[in-house]
């Protein structure tokens, strides 16, 4: 008897071993993101991350190289190159503000904003991270080395109704977002190809002038815009700042 429960006993213990070894479900998953993202809230947080975004909004798509750079607790700075254009402007949020540069005609605009806390970006870790942890009804798969997961889609436009988001296994690093419309159409897909948690940037990472120096400007003219990017006309009396 003793032994029949001795070995009984060993079948428990490897049971639960391969039990402890299988696959995440969804609740263990967002368990380990909101780890993830208490530390990009730490003081050391920090990502830097690339890749291709592009757009299916029009009769061609648009395509988009996006470089993304954030550090705690709210330096961000996108860049994204239109690929049929030719053209490069970066947003870019620091101490002073948040700008959309563009370097190669020496031009930057001043948003009244608080972006991105006010709205979501496809190309943002945070954005995805949220969008992940807060859909209840959020479904999860596995492809390879990814999870994957289908989500609400938390962005301004009623337009973009659904997402698919993969994240690696391993570090939940981001590899590929894809967001649909009432009609499951793709509307935008953005792949990285590069994503580093950690990275260590320079005191200017984040400075407006050093950044506009990235292209070829001549006169550079800051002017205040509204909380859609729209510039906002000068007042009778009152200059329009410049930098």
């Amino acid at each position: 008897m003793r032994r029949i429960t001795w070995v009984l006993a060993i079948i428990m213990s490897v049971a639960l071993v391969l039990a402890g070894c299988g696959k995440k479900d969804a609740a263990s998953v967002v368990k380990d993101l909101n780890a993830v993202s208490d530390k990009l809230e730490s003081k050391q947080g920090a990502y830097q991350g690339s890749g291709t975004m592009t757009l299916y909004t029009g009769e061609q798509p648009q395509e988009y190289k996006v470089e993304v750079w954030y550090k705690n607790p709210s330096y961000y700075r996108i860049s994204l190159s239109n690929v049929q254009k030719d053209v490069t402007q970066i947003v870019l949020r620091n101490d002073e503000g948040v700008f959309v540069l563009t370097p190669s005609l020496g031009k930057s605009f001043r948003f009244q904003s608080d972006w991105p806390d006010n709205q979501g970006q496809v190309y943002l870790y945070q954005t995805l991270l949220r969008g992940i942890t807060a859909d209840n009804n959020r479904q999860l798969t596995e492809e390879g080395d990814n999870y994957v997961f289908e989500v609400a889609a938390n962005y301004q436009s009623s337009a973009l109704v659904r997402q698919k988001i993969w994240l690696a296994k391993k570090t939940y690093e981001p590899k590929q977002v894809q967001v649909s419309d009432s009609e499951a159409k793709v509307v935008v897909d953005v792949k990285f190809d590069s994503f580093k948690f950690d990275p260590e940037f320079t005191k200017d990472s984040f400075d407006m002038q050093k950044n506009m120096a990235t292209g070829t400007p001549s006169q550079s003219t800051v002017a205040e815009v509204d909380e859609n990017g729209d510039p906002v006309a000068a007042r009778p009396g009152k200059k329009t700042r410049s930098r």
